[in-house]
C-alpha cells in the first residue's frame, strides 16, 4: 500500500471508531467512553483480586515504566485490557485508544512463547503495532480538528491541552496530515 493510501486508510479507520460514539467532527473522543460502548473492560492492576501485593509491586512500582497496556480476549468473546493506572493522563489516554485500535482492526493478539530456561517473551508484529497506534491517535485527533486548529492559530500546546493528549502525539498527527500548527512563538531580542 503507497505511503498516501495507507494514511486514508488510517483516517478512514479512525473516523469509524468516533462514528461509535456518533461524534461531531471536532467533538473530543473519551476513550474510556469508547471502550464501554465496544463492550471493552477496562482494568487496573489494583482490580485484579487476588494478585499478589509482590506482583503488584513489581508492576506498579518497579516496572511501571515497562508496560502501558495489555488486553486479552477471553473465551466467551469478551475483551479485558489491563491499563498501567501510574502513567500521566495523556498516555493513558493514548495507550487505550492503541489497544482499542487493536480490537477495532481485530489484530491477532500477541503470544507469550516460552524459551528454553524458562524466560517468556512476547511475539511483536510490527504492523499491527503501527496500525494501531496510527488509527487510535487518528480517533483522538481527526484530520477536521487539526485543520480548524490551523485556521483557528490555535498552537501545539493549547491543542494538547484541549485533547488531553501529549504534545508529541499533536506533532506526529501533524506530520501524518500533513498540516502544521502554530509552534511555540520566538521572540526577537533587542538589536
Amino acid at each position: 500500500m503507497a505511503a498516501r493510501d495507507f494514511v486514508a486508510w488510517v483516517e478512514r479507520r479512525g473516523q469509524q471508531l468516533r462514528r461509535r460514539l456518533a461524534l461531531s467532527p471536532l467533538a473530543v473522543l473519551d476513550p474510556c467512553e469508547l471502550a464501554q460502548r465496544m463492550g471493552v473492560c477496562v482494568l487496573s492492576p489494583n482490580d485484579i483480586l487476588g494478585l499478589d501485593p509482590s506482583d503488584l509491586h513489581h508492576l506498579l512500582v518497579e516496572n511501571r515504566d515497562g508496560w502501558s497496556a495489555g488486553s486479552i480476549r477471553l473465551p466467551n468473546g469478551r475483551v479485558l485490557i489491563l491499563l498501567n493506572p501510574t502513567h500521566p493522563e495523556t498516555r493513558k489516554r493514548a495507550t487505550l485508544m492503541e489497544e482499542l485500535a487493536h480490537v477495532h482492526l481485530d489484530h491477532k493478539p500477541s503470544e507469550l512463547i516460552l524459551l528454553d530456561g524458562g524466560i517468556a517473551v512476547r511475539s511483536f508484529k510490527k504492523s499491527q503495532e503501527t496500525e494501531a497506534y496510527w488509527v487510535g491517535a487518528a480517533a483522538l485527533l481527526p484530520r477536521a480538528v487539526l485543520q480548524d486548529a490551523a485556521t483557528s492559530g490555535i498552537g501545539r500546546a493549547a491543542l494538547a491541552r484541549q485533547r488531553g493528549v501529549s504534545q508529541d502525539l499533536v506533532s506526529f498527527r501533524e506530520k501524518m496530515a500533513g498540516i502544521r500548527l502554530a509552534g511555540q512563538v520566538k521572540r526577537l531580542q533587542p538589536a
